[in-house]
């Protein structure tokens, strides 16, 4: 078995293990969105989910247009659902194994003398993580690598194959992320470095971005017809943060994803713990007696080496830009650190081979960059299994299927058609029939309503309807008990919530 494919293996292996015995690691809380998403296209073609939050009107069905996020990501999980027939939970988890051997081949197209040290890079604990969860980051990082690849292949080769996969590749990146708006600025980016190089290439491109731009338009429109949004739904943008606190939350981003050891969800002893773990493990490397061997010397440039790596850093570089200005009121005055391991993977994603491809021109430390990267990447893929495991065990998470089934008996004496208040969140997927509500909160409101507006609300909205709310409950394995905070919902439904007894179901009509 060759080392790529070994590797492979390993990350299949980790995905599926990571899969069934996590329930963190089934979906993330937007997760249950994009499989609600799949299942109601495969059930009736519409792009739709249960109403996200309580607003001055209500559809009567109980839907909302899949708005908030792009559709790019639900229709893979439904089109591989329909493919194989499987249930889109583990449609969802078959897919995240081909997005890794996709993201595998791209690597090997962009650097193939370096592919076997690029192909470790899934063994990190960030892109395990991302690509055994349910969420639209892994299909963004094989498209971002894809992207990168052809607008290099276009630089050097002016093919008009290269062009039209670059524009595929930069509506892709929309469409499974918002924040993928930020390739027209790439593609601006080589506007300017060809404007005098090659006109004729310099037109072609410009037809690109015209029809890129022409698209993203064209959604946005579609978007605000069926929601009165860019993005589905209006927010309340706070207080903007200070700069000291985006600056520590960059720290926190980079620390959790470029120290692979460290999660975002790890805090206190356990946090300085692997922090100096991957500290030693780097210093050794660089100090290890044998990187003056002949066999550690850096290999010969890559043809056009230095324009790769300028293209890899400064797509990472706008990626950052972008993605910091999207969350900067919408997010960050709720949680004050919230630059999330997700959303620097795309950052660590593109410059981790650009270090390694910079590192070839640079024999004193190529061979300290690759040892450092490999044991990194080893003693982080042989640390996340276990930890993981610990954590779920200490949290008292229980494997997919016991928790699906725990969701669908919470639930299986409510008639069709019932409004459901709280309740397991996929239940979204699970119980379709049902509509499923969150009561208003945070960031969506700036004062949301309290508890006896918002059954008032629903009364009138759903006069006929049975309507259930869960109280002091467990909502899934993936959420605290705690969940139902004043961060979140008006002070109403918290002292309500804390008065009631464990996993209480009432009928409120």
């Amino acid at each position: 078995m060759t080392k790529i494919g070994a590797i492979w293996l390993l990350v299949g292996i980790t995905i599926g293990l990571r899969t069934f015995f996590s329930t963190t690691g089934m979906a993330s809380g937007d997760g249950v969105y994009y499989l609600e998403a799949a299942q109601n296209l495969l059930l009736d073609q519409k792009f739709r989910i249960t109403t996200l939050g309580i607003g001055q009107t209500l559809p009567t069905d109980g839907y909302d247009p899949f708005t908030l996020w792009p559709i790019g990501y639900p229709t893979l999980i439904a089109v591989c659902a329909f493919l194989t027939g499987l249930p889109v939970f583990w449609a969802s988890k078959l897919l995240g194994w081909i997005l890794a051997g996709f993201s595998l081949w791209g690597f090997w197209r962009l650097a193939p003398d370096e592919f076997p040290t690029l192909s470790g890079t899934l063994l990190f604990a960030t892109p395990l993580l991302l690509f055994s969860s349910t969420m639209s980051e892994p299909a963004f990082l094989t498209t971002l690598i894809w992207f990168v690849y052809w607008i290099h292949q276009f630089i050097q080769t002016q093919h008009k194959k290269a062009l039209i996969w670059m524009l595929v590749c930069a509506v892709l990146l929309f469409l499974f992320r918002y924040v993928g708006i930020f390739a027209g600025l790439v593609l601006l980016q080589v506007l300017w470095k060809l404007r005098h190089e090659r006109p004729k290439n310099f037109r072609s491109l410009w037809a690109v971005v015209f029809i890129w731009s022409g698209l993203v338009l064209g959604y946005a429109i579609w978007n605000h017809a069926r929601s009165g949004a860019f993005s589905g739904m209006d927010r309340f943008t706070g207080t903007p943060p200070e700069t000291t606190q985006v600056l520590l939350s960059w720290l926190k981003g980079f620390g959790v994803v470029f120290l692979p050891l460290v999660t975002d969800r790890i805090q206190g002893a356990m946090f300085l713990f692997l922090v100096g773990l991957q500290v030693i493990i780097v210093g050794f490397s660089f100090r290890s007696p044998s990187l003056n061997q002949p066999h550690h010397a850096a290999p010969s440039p890559i043809r056009n080496e230095a324009s790769l790596v300028h293209l890899l850093f400064s797509t990472g570089l706008l990626y950052l830009v972008v993605m910091t200005v999207a969350r900067w009121n919408h997010v960050l005055w709720l949680q004050q650190y919230s630059f999330y391991m997700e959303l620097f993977a795309p950052v660590f994603w593109l410059w981790i081979p650009a270090i390694v491809l910079k590192a070839r021109s640079h024999p004193k430390w190529y061979g300290r960059v690759k040892k450092a990267f490999w044991a990194t990447a080893i003693t982080s893929f042989l640390f996340y299994v276990p930890l993981w495991a610990i954590k779920q065990v200490y949290e008292n998470k229980t494997s997919y299927p016991i928790a699906a089934k725990w969701a669908l008996n919470s639930a299986k004496d409510l008639p069709k058609g019932s409004v459901v208040l709280f309740g397991d969140a996929h239940l979204n997927y699970l119980r379709p029939d049902l509509i499923r509500i969150e009561p208003p909160s945070k960031p969506l409101f700036a004062r949301p309503a309290g508890y006896d507006a918002t059954l008032e609300h629903l009364g009138k909205a759903y006069p006929n309807r049975p309507l259930y709310i869960f109280m002091n409950t467990r909502f899934n394995n993936m959420n605290p008990d705690d969940f139902v905070t004043s961060q979140w919902f008006d002070s109403s439904f918290v002292d309500r919530n804390k008065k009631a007894a464990p996993n209480t179901k009432l009928r409120l009509r």
